[in-house]
C-alpha cells in the first residue's frame, strides 16, 4: 500500500507537471490566433491537460501497487 501511495505522489507530479506545461502552450496559442481555429485547438490542449493529470496519477498508483509491492 505504501508503495501505491509513492506511485500516486510521483504519478500526481509528473502529471502536473504535464499539466501546467500544456496549459502555458494553450496561453500563448490563445495569445497568437484569437481567431475560431486558436479557441478550437486551446480547447482541445485545456481537456488534454486535465487527461493527462488523471491518466499519469492513475498510471503512477498502479505501477507503485503492481511493479514494487511493500511487504
Amino acid at each position: 500500500m505504501t508503495s501505491a501511495l509513492i506511485g500516486l505522489a510521483i504519478g500526481f507530479g509528473v502529471g502536473l507537471f504535464g499539466f501546467v506545461a500544456i496549459r502555458r502552450l494553450a496561453d500563448k496559442i490563445v495569445l497568437a490566433r484569437p481567431d475560431e481555429a486558436g479557441q478550437r485547438t486551446v480547447a482541445l490542449l485545456r481537456s488534454t491537460a486535465v487527461l493527462d493529470l488523471i491518466l499519469f496519477t492513475a498510471g503512477g498508483a498502479l505501477v507503485g501497487y503492481f511493479f514494487f509491492p511493500s511487504g
